[in-house]
């Protein structure tokens, strides 16, 4: 995953992209806002996250956040900050962005963001499935392949076909 990471204290950075790279991430460390804009209107940097913190030298994240997603609507975005307050809090909630509070382990948020976005991803009609296996059913049984266990055959191996496997 292509990841913008937004932090202006160094030695953190630092860690964090240490951290971030070591889940296989390629990240793009920025200081402060007006680099972290320049890199997502950057076509060739494909950012497809961006995790920022809050208080920045020329600004705030969560309202620099809220901005990129509407701007960019195909990118998560994460909030790190040891500073939120009730009202980020509910800005970041209403937009449907997850926050963290500092410190904390950058790894640990990369592997819960993916868990969290793969339990939403689309699962395969298995309808199809059934209806060949009725299909087959149906077919003449030779001596060698009992009606009993020819479904089940197809059907496992139609069910890993469905995965790529």
């Amino acid at each position: 995953m292509n990841i913008l990471f937004v932090e202006d204290d160094l030695e953190l950075s630092k860690n964090a992209v240490i951290q971030l790279e070591q889940h296989g991430n390629v990240v793009r460390p920025v200081f402060d806002l007006e680099s972290a804009r320049a890199v997502m209107a950057d076509p060739d940097e494909k950012i497809q996250m961006v995790i920022s913190d809050h208080q920045l030298p020329d600004g705030l994240g969560v309202p620099f956040v809220i901005e990129m997603k509407g701007l960019y609507s195909q990118c998560l975005f994460i909030v790190v900050s040891g500073c939120l307050n009730s009202r980020d809090i509910v800005a970041l909630d209403q937009h449907e962005i997850a926050y963290y509070h500092k410190p904390l382990l950058y790894g640990k948020i990369i592997d819960e963001y993916r868990r969290k976005h793969a339990l939403k991803a689309p699962v395969p009609v298995v309808e199809e499935v059934v209806e060949q296996v009725e299909d087959i059913e149906e077919l003449p049984v030779s001596a060698a392949e009992p009606k009993t266990e020819a479904p089940q055959a197809k059907l496992r191996k139609k069910w890993f076909g469905l995965f790529g496997g």
